[in-house]
């Protein structure tokens, strides 16, 4: 891919990750793992804290806001250099 970029004239892709969620047994959280998958109506209050589980200071009123609303806030607040790569978070109980 990064190949046929160069062939195109496009500059290569910036690669990154993000750190493991972990259950509180610490094992990370996945369909492999079983985790509860995160339901239609749970869509707001899981964004709202994969916001703040990603280093976002998102404000708790925030927590009331549609998705997109609370996705318009945060697009221009994400920074990804405030991650660690190399470490591993719990998610919110």
């Amino acid at each position: 891919q990064v190949y046929l970029q160069a062939l195109l004239g496009l500059p290569p892709p910036r690669y990154a990750h993000v750190p493991v969620v972990l259950g509180a047994n610490g094992a990370k959280l996945s369909k492999q793992s079983l985790a509860v998958p995160v339901m239609p109506v749970d869509a707001r209050t899981a964004l709202f804290h994969a916001l703040r589980f990603l280093g976002l200071n998102v404000p708790d009123e925030a927590q009331r806001d549609a998705p997109d609303a609370l996705l318009a806030w945060a697009l221009p607040r994400w920074d990804l250099s405030a991650l660690d790569p190399h470490s591993s978070r719990y998610a919110y109980p």
